[in-house]
């Protein structure tokens, strides 16, 4: 079993241990605003290298300046490096290059709804996903090998993954994205850029890793910026799958990006 630390934000990197993980998660899955500039890639390759693990670039959703920024960003990547994709847009930009590509969790439909638990009588039903076969053998033609997934409570059905790997995300599940952003519709009140829509053309970060709290249905769930979020500490009832071959840990929700941290200062 191989055990990754994902991180969005590179001061997050003090969570890492050595000799607990052998491979770097790094980027954002949710907002293409918060994805890494060049030097902080480069920083995060170099910490990776320093510490002799492999690296996963993680891309996000993706609108058309987004698809600029990421093209650039996979042009900085080794050609060994894993490249997570959460839109099948991504790909034009990765044709010819000798990169790992990986289904990222997003697209891999399934039930997240926090107040399902594993006490359900209907338990069975809300296990589906579309890891089935059509699904799978569209990803495998597109050079797919791998898929990530959530530790959702009520467990997932993994009989259709096929020969494809599979990379167990905890202890957040991500339950709910949208293209707008709480955080980015408060800001915009009184600024023109993008009043009260919620989307930004040009976001500054203003989220700022922050989260607030929220019960829904009695659960307890987090909202980051666009996405939103509940931890689930239980051991999956697929840890046992002959697909899962990787724990992803995250020491924080990855939706967050201190564009002012240098990764340097992890080591002083």
């Amino acid at each position: 079993m191989n055990h990754a630390i994902f991180v969005s934000d590179l001061s997050n990197l003090r969570f890492y241990k050595e000799g607990l993980f052998d491979r770097l998660y790094y980027g954002n899955e949710f907002c293409e605003h918060l994805m890494p500039s060049p030097e902080q890639l480069r920083a995060a390759l170099e910490f990776a290298s320093d510490k002799n693990i492999s690296f996963t670039f993680v891309s996000p959703i993706l609108y058309e300046r987004g698809l600029e920024k990421a093209s650039e960003l996979i042009g900085i990547l080794p050609d060994d490096a894993e490249v997570v994709v959460n839109d099948f847009g991504l790909l034009e930009y990765i044709s010819g290059r000798r990169l790992r590509l990986v289904a990222g969790r997003l697209l891999v439909s399934a039930i997240k709804d926090p107040r399902i638990g594993r006490e359900s009588s209907f338990q069975q039903y809300f296990q589906a996903s579309n890891l089935q076969p059509a699904f799978m053998n569209m990803l495998r033609d597109k050079g797919f090998r791998r898929v990530e997934i959530d530790n959702v409570r009520q467990g997932l059905d993994l009989s259709g993954a096929g020969d494809f790997s599979a990379s167990l995300y905890y202890p957040f599940v991500s339950c709910s994205v949208a293209r707008k952003c709480l955080f980015a519709n408060m800001k915009s009140q009184s600024e023109s850029d993008f009043p009260n829509t919620g989307f930004a053309s040009a976001c500054s970060g203003n989220c700022e890793g922050r989260a607030m709290s929220a019960l829904v249905g009695g659960c307890r769930i987090a909202i980051m910026g666009n996405a939103q979020f509940y931890r689930n500490d239980s051991p999956p009832n697929c840890a046992e799958s002959s697909c899962i071959d990787r724990f992803t840990y995250m020491p924080v929700f990855p939706n967050s990006n201190n564009r002012g941290f240098c990764v340097k200062e992890h080591d002083k």
